[in-house]
């Protein structure tokens, strides 16, 4: 069925008034679970299936993505949530302009009646961090793309002209925070993950051309899809498509790729596995312009796992090399409210056609 006779078919099956309940509901558990800073807690467990013990910490990387997702719903609220958060994603940059994965600020976590406080800890900063904040404030209006200190990036390239993850010459902060554990990358990595959120940054251009190329083998190839950091394709999916959607066209090319692939991983309850993936899956199909009834039944399936809270469970968004998963409810549910958000306004605009 074709994209325009697809959605058609959408208001027999999921009516706008069902999705901006969820999308309501979801912004107000996100409001109620922000830290107070502005940043958000990410659970950390040594267990791949979230359950188990584990802790929580703050971190600039995990709340970047939470206040991208939610920027396409555009509400009082969502702007609320966002405004609070690039406050603390300014407050954690490190000099010269760059960031670390955690906060060393210890900050008081609400989790089902229970108390608890993030981890502070102090690592080395990275590239990755350091994009996906920058993309956030200039997205924002913060910062203008002329005050990306580009050097930063390209000064901590490997031999063929992709980015290495670890900044070693840039000293964390020094600030003094009660108990805080100093964690020091001694080592280097080519990271796909990396690239995908440089190439978001910077965009297309000389500087970035080996990027695209890399990232375009990694989908074609699955064997090169294995990283340090990330155990899942739905992440290689959506970060690929995320660079894609806000301009690095260079990367079309993996565009039929990566829906063939999302079209054949489905179950047959419209899901990839868990809500996680299934919200990845469907803002990837979105980020490639693509409205059939895959991303309908992904859209269903969304809608009908939101939990009472308004909530959708955390699951391991990536996993550290010494084998710690990281993740949250919240971040979940804002990649739930993404697909939400970007389907109902894609439904508007065909019945405005």
């Amino acid at each position: 069925m074709s994209g325009c006779s697809q959605r058609e078919d959408w208001g027999e099956r999921l009516e706008a008034a069902q999705i901006n309940r969820a999308i309501e509901n979801g912004l107000i558990f996100l409001a109620e679970n922000q830290l107070a800073r502005g940043g958000f807690p990410t659970w950390i467990t040594e267990d791949s299936h979230f359950e188990g013990d584990g802790f929580f910490a703050n971190s600039v990387y995990i709340t970047s993505f939470i206040l991208y997702s939610i920027s396409f719903t555009n509400t009082s609220v969502s702007q609320e949530i966002i405004d609070k958060g690039l406050h603390f994603i300014q407050e954690e940059m490190i000099p010269p302009g760059v960031w670390s994965f955690y906060s060393c600020k210890k900050e008081t976590v609400f989790k089902n009646g229970e108390v608890y406080e993030t981890i502070p800890l102090n690592i080395t900063p990275d590239l990755d961090c350091t994009a996906v904040s920058l993309f956030c404030l200039v997205q924002n209006n913060i910062l203008c793309e002329t005050d990306i200190k580009r050097e930063i990036f390209t000064s901590n390239k490997s031999e063929e002209g992709l980015f290495l993850t670890w900044l070693h010459d840039i000293i964390g902060s020094d600030e003094m925070c009660e108990d805080v554990i100093q964690l020091n990358i001694d080592w280097n990595d080519v990271c796909w993950g990396t690239n995908s959120n440089i190439l978001l940054l910077l965009g297309d251009g000389v500087e970035t051309s080996a990027v695209s190329c890399f990232l375009l083998d990694v989908v074609k190839n699955r064997d090169m899809a294995q990283s340090m950091y990330f155990s899942s394709e739905y992440s290689l999916y959506y970060l690929f498509s995320r660079a894609y959607f806000n301009g690095a066209h260079s990367l079309k090319d993996g565009r039929e790729i990566i829906i063939d692939r999302l079209e054949s991983l489905q179950q047959v309850d419209g899901s990839y596995g868990n809500p996680l993936h299934t919200a990845l899956a469907a803002c990837t199909f979105m980020n490639f312009s693509y409205f059939d009834e895959p991303l309908l039944a992904a859209v269903e399936n969304i809608i009908y796992s939101q939990d009472e809270k308004g909530s959708w469970p955390g699951s391991p968004f990536f996993v550290s090399p010494d084998n710690y998963y990281y993740g949250s409810s919240e971040l979940t549910t804002a990649l739930s409210l993404e697909a939400l958000s970007r389907f109902i306004n894609e439904s508007l605009k065909s019945l405005q056609v």
